[in-house]
């Protein structure tokens, strides 16, 4: 079994990029991101990619609320600008 990565670097994996996998007899799966001249091969042992997949879901909760957070935010602030309250006399 291995517990660390043989590599260690930064890919970004854009919306819309191919991404395509290939499951192995011994259970190992790999995903492949990218294009025939740029293309990235991930490998995943099964318990590795069921804490990834455990992972992403936490992850995609997270940009989740985000994104809940900002629509708000935004929301409130238009509803700011357009009703604005009368000034108060000291």
């Amino acid at each position: 079994m291995i517990y660390s990565p043989a590599v260690s670097s930064l890919v970004v994996i854009g919306d819309g990029c191919p991404i395509r996998y290939h499951v192995h007899c011994n259970a190992d799966t790999d995903f492949y991101c990218g294009g025939p001249t740029d293309r990235l091969a991930l490998r995943f042992q099964a318990g590795a990619l069921r804490d990834f997949l455990d992972l992403a879901v936490e992850a995609l909760g997270e940009i989740d609320a985000r994104i809940a957070r900002e629509a708000k935010r935004a929301q409130d602030s238009w509803h700011d600008l357009t009703n604005p309250q009368p000034a108060r006399a000291c």
